[in-house]
């Protein structure tokens, strides 16, 4: 039973979707300040959820709490999407979540760091330090011409060469490193 995704007016609440208990997709794109996820509560059969913003857009999101709510969540889209609280700690709760798609630029470094000592895959996925420079004429690193790669844990700078900069760049993945782990002690004491 997927449900599209809507490009109509914008929205301010999702009532109705309570009623939809054996949704298994839903996908919600730029769709207006929502006051609230709580209909989503009741989705307890939902496998994939995307809420996301557009193009040019940032989705507001309220708390992500509810989250909590579906235990057979493997899918989380939240690309150009900024919570309001900031808090990411109910997707450290979902424990079928294998495949997660946010805009790290948008969260404090503390919340993906819970989030990735939560879910390993994601720390991966984060940490991968993609090529940017991929594409035929691509213009690379304006000292040495090579292939920039991309990291999300920093709001001002995306772009980093690892021939030029690549001492800050692995001291800022060393960073990141020791704050996951701390998030990860805190889980295994229970403060996470």
């Amino acid at each position: 039973m997927p449900v599209g995704q809507p490009q109509g007016p914008k929205l301010t609440r999702l009532d109705g979707l309570e009623r939809l208990t054996r949704l298994t997709h839903l996908g919600l794109n730029d769709i207006g300040a929502i006051e609230s996820l709580a209909p989503l509560a009741a989705l307890g059969e939902l496998r994939a959820l995307g809420l996301t913003g557009g193009i040019w857009t940032t989705q507001g999101l309220p708390s992500l709490a509810t989250l909590r709510e579906l235990p057979k969540l493997e899918r989380l889209n939240l690309m150009s999407a900024k919570v309001v609280d900031g808090d990411l700690g109910p997707l450290c709760d979902l424990r079928h979540l294998n495949q997660l798609d946010l805009s790290p630029r948008n969260f404090e470094p503390a919340e993906l760091a819970r989030v990735a000592a939560a879910h390993p895959f994601w720390r991966r996925q984060l940490l991968a330090l993609r090529d940017f420079d991929t594409w035929e004429r691509a213009p690379g690193c304006k000292k040495c011409q090579g292939r920039r790669k991309v990291l999300f844990l920093r709001s001002k700078k995306l772009l980093w060469c690892p021939c030029c900069k690549g001492e800050k760049l692995a001291a800022l993945v060393a960073d990141f490193e020791r704050l996951v782990e701390e998030k990860q002690r805190e889980r295994e004491d229970g403060g996470g």
